[in-house]
């Protein structure tokens, strides 16, 4: 009787197996509808992942690519690399403000060896887009960017000291 539980119960554990592999295999990347404000920040957040940083600048309105040069947006603090690849994002909302829409992605990064003794952290994070031109740009620096870094100036190289060497009084008479 033992056996035939041992068995049932190592048939019941394969079967979960397959079940987790084709669900992972299956699930794949939301399409958003192309021209949407949610297909713009997909599109963003794929180029920022691929390190193809200018057509990552390239979706900066005019303003924030005025305060910043591809060099500068590339150079930039960002929360990762270009690694985007240990994270789950998740659309959480879309709304309108006036002229701006505002798409709340939910983030999640996952930490640890699979299968077993991984853990997730997740945050949300809001892009500002508005549409300009026919195309969707944002207002505002996006994540995972935060600023631009401008350069800072060195500064000039200062002369070396000279050294001051006192006129001799003249002599008395």
């Amino acid at each position: 009787m033992s056996k035939l539980w041992l068995i049932g119960g190592g048939a019941a554990l394969a079967a979960l197996l397959v079940a987790s592999i084709i669900v992972a295999l299956v699930e794949g990347d939301v399409e958003f509808e192309p021209g949407s404000p949610e297909a713009a920040v997909q599109t963003f957040l794929r180029a920022v992942g691929d390190d193809d940083l200018e057509t990552a600048y390239g979706m900066l309105n005019n303003d924030l690519q005025e305060q910043c040069t591809l060099e500068e947006f590339a150079g930039g603090p960002r929360m990762f690399g270009s690694d985007i690849g240990d994270r789950r994002l998740t659309l959480e909302s879309t709304r309108t403000v006036g002229d701006t829409v505002f798409v709340d992605v939910r983030v999640t990064e996952f930490h640890g060896v699979r299968p077993f003794g991984t853990s997730d952290y997740s945050f949300d994070q809001q892009f500002a887009l508005r549409m300009t031109d026919g195309r969707w740009r944002f207002t505002q620096y996006p994540w995972p960017f935060y600023q631009c870094l401008k350069p800072v100036p060195a500064e000039p190289a200062r002369p070396a000291p000279t050294a001051v060497v006192p006129t001799p009084e003249p002599e008395a008479p």
